[in-house]
């Protein structure tokens, strides 16, 4: 069998195929221009999704998990186009290379106040020391600094306390003189004995009530010779003009001088320490103590003949009356005066004196004592002292085991003439108890003559149920007919707290001015900083934990 031949063509016919040819090529050339543009087309479009694809997953591993896609999206963005980049992802990179990025970035450095503190831990109830030793010592002497204008302006805000009111007086005063028992056989005497007995004792019950410190039995009694020294010498004092009695003029009388009306202030200090030098004061018993009462409240001058008197008598109770100056004058040359005679004293008879300083309500006392201590440098005191820093503050209230009940001590302030009858006994006659004073009644001047006279109320100044703590004088409004400035004495009481006391107790507030006297007292003592605790302080002097004498 023959294969087929193939079939020819007419020149015609090749001359079609020719032209289909070259339009197919032409076809050809035009669909190839266009699929190629369709798969460029194709490809951008692939290369672009498959980019942003691989964009987010980048940015959703470079993120916490919380963080939403379009914040990822910024905050990468921000990275790739500034400095921080970089040391963003040196921080989720770590020293082997390995990615961090599943925890979140460090936090910031912690602000300074939290970092450890250089001192040992303290007690949670007690301040950690944050100044140097020389910044806290300028600190505490710029308190010490006060003067005694200041302090007297201190005075303003402590509660002064009337157990009766000046009408209450009044009245009671005036049904004594209405009294017209006389006729019945009494005297005038008897009568005013008898109202001036129920005063007192209205008067001691108030006083009790509101928590005073009041006397009773012979330990508020002098012996009698005493007595009679007390009731000479202070009727001389006032009779020579070395004393104020308000409302008298200033007579100030010597040997060799002889009365000199309204003697110049020179003139009364000359005088005064002529007298005491001729009489030799110190050697009379009982005398210390009635210059400290009448001479207390007396001007800068006669304060500081006061401690020269006291120091040139021998003896613990001079030595503690020094110690008194030293803690309450509100002079800062009488304080160093009483000091500097202190330190030719025996350590042991002023330090129970300056130590109780530290724990009064008034903060003042507290700096006063804590300097004393620092100048004198007694031995054997610092143990004590750092027995004090675990001390609450005396101003806050204390659970009182008899009563259940918590008590606070405060500083109060009682009128001298308005509460002789709270302090004093009454006085039946001129021969009763030797040392007599009048009692002034409120609305009405003042005796002239202190001691003198037959009639009226008097009170005896050898028996004493109240004995202030100190005396200053004082500024007083609308005081007509009395003098413009008053006597006040100042004692400490024992109250029921208040509750809004009771807060400060459950808050634990650690530290306090007579807390801050103690440290500065210690620092002084013995040349070191121990901190602010007194575990600190133990270990620094090597004491006992339980150290508490």
């Amino acid at each position: 069998m023959q294969g087929s031949r193939p079939e020819r063509k007419s020149p015609l016919s090749a001359t079609r195929d020719g032209q289909t040819k070259t339009t197919s090529a032409a076809t050809y050339s035009s669909g190839t221009l266009l699929r190629r543009i369709c798969w460029l087309l194709l490809g951008s479009w692939f290369v672009i999704v498959f980019g942003s694809t691989l964009l987010v997953i980048l940015i959703k591993g470079s993120n916490p998990p919380s963080t939403g896609p379009a914040e990822q999206s910024t905050a990468t963005i921000e990275k790739g186009t500034s400095q921080k980049a970089d040391d963003i992802r040196m921080r989720l990179v770590g020293d082997d290379g390995a990615s961090l990025s599943d925890s979140p970035p460090p936090l910031p450095p912690p602000p300074l106040k939290t970092q450890p503190a250089t001192h040992p831990p303290q007690l949670p109830s007690q301040p950690a020391a944050v100044f140097s030793t020389e910044d806290e010592d300028a600190a505490f002497e710029r308190r010490l600094q006060t003067s005694e204008e200041e302090l007297l302006q201190q005075f303003v805000n402590v509660p002064e306390l009337r157990l009766f009111s000046d009408l209450v007086v009044q009245n009671f005063r005036e049904k004594e003189n209405n009294d017209e028992r006389t006729v019945k056989g009494l005297t005038r005497d008897q009568i005013d004995y008898a109202y001036n007995a129920q005063m007192n004792k209205y008067m001691r019950q108030a006083g009790l009530k509101e928590g005073l410190p009041l006397l009773s039995g012979p330990s508020s009694q002098l012996d009698p010779d005493t007595a009679m020294i007390v009731q000479t010498l202070s009727k001389n004092l006032r009779d020579m003009g070395f004393v104020s009695v308000p409302g008298t003029p200033v007579r100030v009388s010597s040997k060799s001088r002889g009365s000199v009306a309204n003697g110049t202030p020179k003139e009364k200090i000359e005088a005064f320490k002529e007298w005491c030098d001729v009489n030799t004061i110190e050697k009379f018993r009982g005398a210390l103590a009635t210059l400290l009462q009448v001479l207390q409240v007396e001007d800068v001058p006669m304060r500081l003949l006061l401690v020269r008197e006291l120091a040139k008598a021998p003896g613990p109770e001079a030595t503690a009356a020094l110690a008194t100056r030293a803690l309450i004058d509100l002079s800062p040359e009488v304080r160093q005066a009483a000091v500097a005679a202190l330190e030719k004293r025996p350590s042991g008879q002023y330090v129970p004196v300056l130590l109780p300083g530290l724990r009064y309500p008034w903060a003042p006392v507290a700096d006063h004592a804590a300097l004393a201590l620092r100048k004198l440098k007694p031995e054997g005191v610092a143990p004590k002292l750092v027995a004090l820093l675990d001390q609450p503050d005396p101003s806050l209230p204390v659970l009182d085991q008899q009563t259940n009940k918590h008590l606070v001590r405060e500083l109060v302030r009682l009128n001298h003439m308005r509460n002789c009858l709270l302090c004093h006994a009454p006085s039946a006659n001129e021969k009763d108890g030797l040392a007599r004073g009048l009692v002034p009644t409120p609305g009405q001047p003042l005796p002239r003559l202190y001691y003198a006279g037959q009639k009226g109320n008097y009170v005896r100044a050898d028996i004493a149920f109240l004995r202030q703590d100190f005396s200053v004088n004082l500024p007083v409004a609308a005081a007509a007919p009395w003098p413009n400035e008053q006597r006040f004495d100042f004692v400490t009481r024992v109250r029921p707290a208040k509750p809004e006391e009771m807060e400060k107790v459950a808050a634990k507030l650690g530290n306090y001015p007579q807390r801050d006297a103690v440290l500065y007292a210690l620092r002084g003592l013995t040349g070191k900083d121990g901190g602010a605790t007194s575990a600190q302080w133990r270990k620094l002097l090597g004491l006992a934990t339980d150290e508490k004498q």
